[in-house]
């Protein structure tokens, strides 16, 4: 695993290298937990439709076309306005990896998440949004990784 910094741009080899590239941005650096999204039907490269400002993204097979809300965004969708994800290089296809951070003083809490992505074209890797989680946990599961659960 290693990214490579172009100096515009951090190239990634495989889906492995998004959460290296995810921590390589300042803004983010502090993530603590991460999980790869992949498609029920076990295949893990999608389309991206996004809306940062609303915290909401759909992820969309490029097998099977199942279309997923990720994380908790199901209750933003009839405000949030997504537009497809576009790679420099034109490309719209992506391997997904989803990032939380928490709070200090309650380490189970998801406190900001960051969407992590590789173009499966160029291989251009990095953090394609973020947004504050504010994601609770309870006495049977940690808020962090509920939420995390939905990618």
């Amino acid at each position: 695993m290693s990214i490579q910094n172009s100096g515009q741009y951090f190239y990634a080899e495989s889906a492995a290298d998004i959460e290296e590239a995810i921590k390589a941005f300042p803004e983010v650096a502090d993530m603590k937990y991460f999980r790869q999204s992949v498609c029920k039907c076990r295949h893990a490269v999608f389309r991206l439709y996004l809306d940062e400002d609303a915290g909401y993204c759909i992820r969309e097979c490029t097998r099977c076309s199942y279309r997923h809300v990720l994380v908790d965004g199901e209750d933003l969708q009839d405000e949030a306005v997504p537009e497809l994800v576009m790679c420099v290089c034109d490309f719209d296809q992506f391997e997904v990896m989803g990032a939380v951070s928490v709070y200090d003083d309650s380490p189970d809490d998801a406190r900001q998440f960051a969407l992590g992505c590789r173009c499966v074209g160029c291989g251009i890797a990095g953090v394609y949004a973020t947004w504050l989680s504010h994601w609770c946990g309870d006495e049977d599961e940690p808020g962090w990784s509920s939420y995390l659960a939905g990618m």
